[in-house]
């Protein structure tokens, strides 16, 4: 859904995902790392023609931890924790340097939320906390 609240210069978008289903269909365990839903929002601002800045938030909603190991390997590997709902806001900044060469730059997890693995497995996932980034991109 997109909704321009300054026509060519300010755009918010939102989507959002619902899972009905989320198993394994043959041991009942929930698919690994799928939250029950995700909502994603951004706020877009055009500054100028070559300058533009975006917000984002992002809402995971919980994940069922896996109670039946898939192979022997797997045992130990079980969290047995849920993990509950928690969101993720970053923010970038684009510069068009000419039609062919843009350059951005930006931050993901501000607030520097961090998940870290609950078991040995790989059925878990880390969120490591904040992160920089810069790039640069070329158009032929």
């Amino acid at each position: 859904m997109a909704v321009p609240l300054m026509p060519d210069r300010l755009n918010w978008n939102t989507n959002a995902t619902y899972m009905i289903t989320s198993e394994q269909k043959d041991t009942g365990n929930p698919l690994s790392i799928i939250p029950k839903y995700t909502v994603n929002t951004f706020l877009d601002w055009t500054i100028t023609s070559a300058l533009s800045a975006n917000v984002n938030w992002t809402l995971y909603g919980k994940q069922k931890p896996r109670t039946h190991a898939e192979s022997r390997s797997e045992v130990k590997g079980l969290s047995g924790k849920a993990l509950g709902a928690y969101s993720l806001v970053g923010t970038n900044v684009n510069y068009d340097i000419n039609k062919n060469l843009r350059l951005n730059v930006g931050i993901s997890n501000i607030f520097d939320k961090q998940i870290y693995r609950s078991a040995e497995g790989a059925n878990t996932y880390n969120e490591p906390g904040r992160a920089y980034y810069a790039g640069v991109t070329a158009s032929f």
